[in-house]
């Protein structure tokens, strides 16, 4: 904490992370998040129709990662669902209807619209395609089900300035339910919308395949990954905005290797889009969480990755500056640096225990200062592989970055790499806020007057306020 006194503290400043960026730090400006909505569906205890697991939970997650990361406003996420307390949201045929017509006409031009549908898709004898309700009749889709057709009308109709629809749906004997032969895959439901001007469709897997339930998830393995990339792990070039291309990698990378390496069948998303398309529309504008959740949640998504690939002993290096002019791995960056890295092990020591080992820091530090170690060495298998002997067999390696930060914002951003050959194993981020406190640890020098410390004790965006003002006086007199 800083003391109401007149003081000094002195570190050195890693450079690149005061790049500037576009937005995060200006709580005066327009807010992203007031122009983005969602309708979510999940339809799981059908009357008439096999009943579904998790679909539920799939949307519950969904909508507190929009509020939460996206910013999203309650008021601004439709969720219709079995357990809904209003009436007039559960996923029943008119309720759909009447509710995503009347939701779609709020929308203005500078919005973003995200739909979601998890539950089952059929198709009549004539061959047109509906999405299931909870009350639909797989005997009488034409009259029981929301007529695809409609719903691209709907849409296409829509004044948003881009829309993202996203179906999990299975086809027959898939693994959220055995339908019959009038089931469809996502992907076909998708293909009505492919040549919707500002419309891009996920579905969940292509028309071979079966759109599968993780069981230790609780969740769909499709909508589980589309939920982590949401929470920034999508953020490829980590500018704090999740784009509709870094999601879909992130989504389609994800699901393939976990139901390569966890399934007894593949799964392959598949993004439909208008061709000739040259933008890359916004999905969502990350929020900045605490420092401790970002490292929290990256930890365990490579956990995952590890226990997914058998990997068996990890070392963590100290997180980094993003330049890159061939300083010496495990060098002095900071007591930030040194910071995120310890907290980050002990998150992942958490995740995976029991499942792999963390290499003992000092003996990797001994072993990076030993060979001296630089960040281009990172390409040499050999050279990894001679770090890896040095540590005691170490077959993963974990690269934490600290990235560009305006005001109290940073990003950062984690890969996990191999050291018997050079293949990324996975790479994961986030959008974090400082404390006053974790600015200290950045580097800069500054002297702290009474004027200029700590806040009184306030809650909520006035706390953000105050605690903003106080680190760009820092920053000033840094």
């Amino acid at each position: 904490m800083l003391r109401l006194k007149r003081f000094a503290f002195v570190l050195t400043c890693a450079a690149g992370l005061c790049q500037a960026s576009t937005r995060a730090d200006d709580l005066s400006g327009p807010n992203p998040a007031d122009h983005q909505w969602a309708v979510l569906i999940g339809c799981e205890q059908y009357a008439r129709a096999t009943k579904l697991r998790y679909t539920v939970n799939d949307v519950r997650q969904i909508a507190d990662t929009l509020h939460v990361y996206g910013g999203y406003g309650r008021d601004h996420l439709l969720e219709m669902t079995d357990d809904a307390s209003n009436e007039r949201h559960k996923p029943l045929k008119t309720n759909i209807e009447v509710e995503l017509k009347r939701y779609f006409k709020k929308l203005k031009p500078e919005d973003v619209l995200l739909v979601y549908f998890s539950g089952h898709g059929f198709r009549d004898a004539e061959g047109k395609m509906f999405l299931a309700p909870l009350d639909v009749d797989p005997d009488n889709a034409a009259s029981t089900g929301v007529a695809v057709e409609w719903l691209r009308e709907q849409i296409a109709g829509c004044q948003a300035g881009f829309k993202l629809l996203v179906l999990d749906a299975c086809h027959a004997g898939s693994e959220k339910g055995d339908d019959d032969d009038t089931g469809i895959a996502a992907r076909e439901l998708g293909e009505p919308f492919k040549n919707l001007d500002k419309v891009v469709t996920l579905a969940s897997s292509a028309a071979d395949e079966k759109s599968q339930i993780w069981e230790q998830k609780e969740q769909s393995l499709f909508s589980f990954w589309l939920n982590q990339g949401l929470k920034g792990h999508a953020d490829g070039d980590s500018d704090g905005v999740v784009d509709i291309d870094e999601l879909y990698k992130f989504v389609s990378r994800s699901v393939t290797r976990t139901a390569d390496a966890r399934f007894s069948r593949p799964q392959t998303p598949v993004r439909i889009v208008r061709s000739g398309i040259r933008d890359v529309p916004a999905v969502l504008h990350l929020q900045p969480q605490r420092l401790k959740t970002v490292l929290a949640d990256m930890a365990e998504l490579l956990a995952e990755t590890l226990d997914e690939r058998r990997v068996k002993s990890v070392g963590v290096l100290e997180f980094i500056n993003d330049t890159r002019r061939g300083e010496m791995l495990g060098a002095d960056f900071g007591p930030l640096g040194k910071w995120c890295a310890a907290e980050f092990e002990r998150q992942l020591g958490d995740a995976g225990a029991g499942k792999f080992g963390l290499i003992d820091s000092r003996r990797l530090q001994n072993a990076l200062s030993k060979q001296s170690f630089k960040l281009d060495d990172l390409a040499s298998s050999d050279k990894l592989r001679k770090l890896s002997v040095s540590a005691g067999g170490m077959p993963a390696l974990v690269l934490g970055t600290l990235k560009a930060r305006t005001g109290d914002v940073i990003h950062l951003q984690c890969k996990l790499e191999q050291t018997e050959g050079v293949e990324k194993l996975a790479e994961v981020g986030g959008t974090a806020r400082i404390t006053e406190s974790e600015w200290a640890m950045f580097g800069h020098s500054a002297v702290v007057e009474p004027s200029v410390g700590p806040p009184v004790r306030r809650t909520g965006i006035a706390a953000r306020q105050a605690s903003l003002r106080v680190i760009r006086q820092l920053d000033q007199a840094a």
